[in-house]
């Protein structure tokens, strides 16, 4: 059949207009009708017509409704009544609500997967509104204990938006690469009472069975943060008292123990840094600690520092091990600078060893563009996989054309955030100053470095005498004296290799964030010949500084 080319162009010029008169008429409304309202008013009232007008450019997409679906469906059964109660039940969206033990009650429902039905409990989950005040709400399914699903007796049915759609199935990705342990995770259609509701993102349900998946005794206290009303008031968040944890698996004989937490506790309020330094190894597990911390921070985000911390007492051990939960992608960060996590974390790298072996660990890491290309082809992949179901998804919160975008900006911000951590890691100093004549055989100088990472002193290069003798030694110890290696008849530099003399890098609290403070060394020169202080004046010690992090050289600096 042939096609009338004007035809066509008077359609397309017909919808055109059609869409601008549909947002002149909304924009008309806003400065007429809505100029007194703030946006979340004009949003908790009109969501609908907001809505509608916002997935318009959903039909650029509709080729897409026809491709085949590639995620396993789940199909809930509710009855009228009960599905009125649960969003009855609910409070009030927009306003800054939270969802209290009051709106959790469950009902029954009927669910189905595959050949498999079970009877469930069903009911919205949640602390904040993004999971129940739009059509498409977040789930906790509840099977019978005898008859558990995927392994589990509850699983969490997500809406992905809430998780940055692809971007917590990566942070888990990357938590299992540092050998930390996570949910067992899946996207999945889901259908109640034969409608479509959407791609979700499943999560296991903290538990025994998480437990017992992972080798762990399932009598072993598994905590997490208590509610966000439970924790409101509370000094110090959760590290100020064993109330404002709750348990999600612990022992079967119905004791509520929780010694082990409190002795964490006490660890982390110790009023003595040096107390704490000497006894948090006691009770954290450093190796999983740093990779916990590590996973967070590559996205620099410090969203699981606080309600969302999971945790648990290693039974071979004794020591906290943590749990990756909830983790996003946090704001881009000055150069250099770095969350102010929670009392933890902070106290932990406030201690200038600690803090380098963070750095360490991290370098290895972010330092290898293999693992950031390994990653990125994990999430392309992912992906890949949902992207057909999510354009069938038209009740997700956000059109088709934003739901891309976010895509695609998270994953430019996953590349950012790890170029950005590279150049911190990167950026270290040094510099010497106070040269300082002690008497006719010894000198003082000071080290100084305010860089991101630790430096490293390895090499001296001194322009004297070839029958002189020098050491060098750290204050105030002076336990690690070296010896200069003498020059050969052919030259009149002094010099050694043999040097290894690290200067830590450090960090002080500034409100919500660590920033680069200085740290300082002395070391004292000692020889056998007559110093003089126009000797040191005159800058005839030359240094070799490295990165501690990177290995790469330093330029120093001489004051």
């Amino acid at each position: 059949m042939k096609v009338n080319k004007k035809s066509v162009q008077h359609l397309l010029l017909g919808g055109l207009l059609t869409i601008g008169v549909v947002i002149g008429l909304a924009a008309g409304s806003y400065f007429f009708y809505f100029r007194h309202l703030t946006r979340l008013e004009i949003y908790a009232r009109h969501h609908g017509e907001i809505q509608f007008i916002k997935k318009l450019s959903n039909v650029l997409f509709v080729p897409q409704l026809f491709t085949p679906e590639k995620l396993p469906r789940y199909d809930l059964i509710v009855k009228r009544q009960d599905l009125e109660f649960l969003n009855s039940n609910l409070p009030a969206g927009y306003v800054g609500a939270l969802l209290s033990d009051q709106n959790r009650q469950s009902v029954p429902a009927t669910f189905l997967s595959g050949s498999e039905v079970r009877k469930v409990e069903v009911r919205y989950r949640g602390d904040t509104d993004i999971h129940w005040r739009d059509p498409q709400k977040s789930w906790r399914v509840n099977f019978p204990v005898e008859e558990p699903f995927d392994g589990s007796s509850a699983i969490n049915l997500i809406i992905p938006v809430d998780r940055g759609y692809l971007l917590e199935s990566l942070n888990f990705y990357r938590a299992k690469k540092l050998g930390l342990l996570v949910p067992e995770i899946k996207f999945v259609n889901l259908f109640v009472n034969g409608a479509r509701h959407g791609v979700y993102w499943q999560v296991e349900q903290w538990g025994p069975e998480f437990l017992a998946r992972n080798g762990i005794a399932t009598s072993t206290n598994l905590y997490g943060s208590a509610e966000f009303a439970d924790l409101e008031g509370l000094p110090s968040g959760g590290f100020s008292t064993a109330s404002a944890w709750r348990k999600y698996a612990s022992k079967a004989d119905g004791i509520d123990d929780y010694s082990d937490l409190q002795r964490l506790l006490d660890v982390i309020n110790l009023p003595s840094d040096e107390a704490l330094n000497e006894q948090i190894g006691t009770v954290i597990d450093f190796d999983n600690f740093y990779a916990w911390q590590i996973n967070q921070y590559l996205t620099m985000s410090d969203h699981q520092s606080g309600i969302n911390l999971r945790l648990y007492p290693d039974p071979t051990t004794g020591k906290f091990r943590f749990l990756p939960w909830d983790i996003m992608m946090g704001d881009p960060l000055p150069p250099y600078v770095e969350a102010n996590y929670n009392q933890l974390i902070t106290r932990i790298l406030s201690n200038r060893a600690f803090l380098h072996e963070r750095n360490l660990r991290l370098w290895q890491y972010v330092g290898d563009e293999a693992t950031l290309a390994d990653d990125l082809a994990y999430y392309d992949q992912l992906d890949g996989q949902t992207r057909g179901d999510f354009y069938k998804d038209s009740l997700k919160v956000e059109s088709n054309l934003a739901y891309r975008r976010k895509i695609r900006t998270l994953r430019q911000q996953i590349v950012d955030r790890v170029k950005a951590l590279r150049d911190n890691l990167n950026y270290a100093n040094a510099t010497f100053s106070n040269f300082q004549k002690i008497d006719d055989t010894h000198a003082s100088f000071d080290l100084t470095t305010s860089g991101f990472s630790a430096i490293k002193l390895v090499g001296i290069t001194i322009d004297t005498e070839c029958d002189s003798r020098w050491t060098i030694a750290r204050q105030p110890n002076g336990d690690d004296v070296v010896n200069l290696i003498p020059c050969s008849d052919e030259t009149r530099l002094h010099n050694t290799d043999k040097l290894s003399f690290l200067v830590y890098s450090d960090k002080m609290v500034d409100g919500d964030f660590l920033r680069l403070a200085s740290s300082t060394e002395r070391f004292i020169l000692t020889t056998n010949r007559t110093l003089s202080q126009q000797f040191l004046n005159d800058k005839q010690i030359k240094f070799t500084v490295i990165n501690a992090v990177t290995g790469e050289t330093v330029e120093p600096i001489f004051n």
